[in-house]
């Protein structure tokens, strides 16, 4: 388990450190709130329904990273690699006036083009990621970056790891609990961030038009498969005959 220690919430400082480092001080300090070996063997007592529990939220424009290194154009052919960000599980329980959120974070990886030199290379490439607390009002209470390292074998051009995250939140009720937030996605460049937005203003645009030809298709009248079709037949004794037609017959 990586455990988060918490920034102070009078000041929101930004700072970069591994994974496996934490976040201290959300308001105060809560190192006095490490769990009793008592509070540890209740704790599936404490354990909340997921809406009780402070929601979790990938950024949109945040949840994938695109690295095309320094190229300034972002061609396809550009691509050294890709990776996304998806919440794999989530918990908490409440004590001593503080919510605990237990995240795990899986980031799944894609080497592109320019991944590799040579086939025989293993790349090893590293992301940065956010966490981050938000209370009712959105506004951001506390913000760290981390980063996650993913390590491709010579023949292996996909990859996940998965973080294990520790939160706790300090909050005067359990009923207040469920009204923070805990935001993460990846610390991006401009470039990377107008790329993001580019390919979700694209994906929406084919999501309306596919929406809008679907309603299209429905709305067809049903008219001309309501009309009756019109048979003929020809007299097999008489194959010069002109064709009869029998439309609406009662055999």
């Amino acid at each position: 388990m990586k455990h988060l220690r918490f920034l102070a919430l009078a000041a929101c400082v930004t700072l970069v450190m591994p994974a496996c480092e934490t976040l201290e001080g959300v308001k105060q300090d809560f190192t006095a709130l490490n769990l009793s070996s008592s509070a540890q063997q209740g704790r599936s007592e404490k354990l909340l329904s997921l809406g009780a529990c402070p929601h979790i939220e990938i950024v949109e424009e945040l949840g994938t990273l695109h690295d095309f290194g320094n190229q300034t154009g972002a061609q396809e052919s550009d691509l050294i690699s890709t990776v996304q960000i998806r919440e794999s599980s989530n918990s908490c329980f409440y004590e001593n006036k503080s919510v605990t959120i237990d995240l795990e974070l899986a980031f799944d990886g894609a080497l592109g083009p320019r991944g590799r030199l040579k086939d025989s290379d293993k790349p090893s490439l590293s992301y940065p990621f956010f966490v981050a607390i938000t209370d009712g009002g959105g506004t951001i209470l506390a913000k760290e970056i981390f980063s996650v390292s993913l390590v491709y074998g010579a023949e292996q051009n996909s990859q996940t790891a998965t973080e294990k995250l520790r939160q706790i939140i300090p909050v005067p009720s359990k009923q207040k609990g469920a009204s923070y937030k805990i935001l993460t996605g990846f610390q991006l460049s401009q470039d990377q961030l107008a790329y993001n937005r580019a390919m979700i203003e694209a994906r929406k645009r084919q999501e309306k038009e596919a929406a809008k030809a679907a309603a299209a298709a429905a709305a067809v009248s049903p008219a001309a498969s309501d009309q009756a079709v019109q048979v003929l037949i020809k007299d097999p004794d008489n194959p010069d005959s002109e064709p009869i037609d029998i439309t609406g017959a009662d055999f």
